[in-house]
């Protein structure tokens, strides 16, 4: 609504509406710059759009021929689904097979446990043999080593032996009583 005063105080309000307005004009020329570099920017848009309707045409025909191609594929697949429901049944008797096994490995385990103590408790019966017959074999370890520096020691002593025949030999054979052999 108009007011009476509203005609006074108009000459006051110009000035201050005629400085918004000239401070909204300053503004302008570089809007107006934006506004040019924003047309630039649609130009190149349109120029970079601008062979996307052959490339979508082309997708359109490569989707086409794809079309084709994956007709027979949904046959495929339902054979595949046979077999896939073939193979199903074939396999419902693995899991009691895999459970019978199982519990034929653990009986299996069990026996192979109560071996193993077997073992062990005969190794140790067989320590104690071979712990005994250690015990009964070194003193004749000891003698064996006795009889044999004895045996060695007797090589020369043969030697002499044998030596001192020949020279009983070659005095005898001087005896006219002795034949020669």
């Amino acid at each position: 609504m108009a007011s009476p005063l509203d005609l006074v105080t108009l000459p006051l309000r110009v000035p201050d509406d005629l400085r918004r307005i000239a401070d909204a004009v300053a503004s302008l020329p570089a809007l107006t710059k934006v506004v040019r570099g924003l047309g630039d920017d649609v130009a190149g848009l349109r120029a970079e759009l601008a062979p996307l309707p052959r490339r979508m045409a082309a997708v359109q025909r490569e989707l086409g021929g794809m079309r084709g191609d994956l007709g027979p594929l949904s046959d495929r697949i339902g054979a595949m689904r046979e077999e896939l429901g073939g193979m199903r049944k074939e396999l419902e008797p693995l899991p009691g097979g895999v459970q019978r096994l199982d519990g034929h490995l653990g009986r299996l385990h069990d026996d192979l446990l109560a071996k193993l103590d077997e073992v062990a408790s005969s190794i140790g019966g067989m320590r104690a043999t071979v712990d005994a017959v250690g015990r009964d074999v070194a003193p004749m370890d000891d003698d064996l080593g006795k009889v044999e520096d004895a045996v060695t020691a007797m090589g020369p002593k043969l030697q002499e032996v044998r030596d001192q025949l020949d020279l009983l030999r070659n005095d005898l054979s001087g005896l006219p009583f002795v034949q020669k052999s």
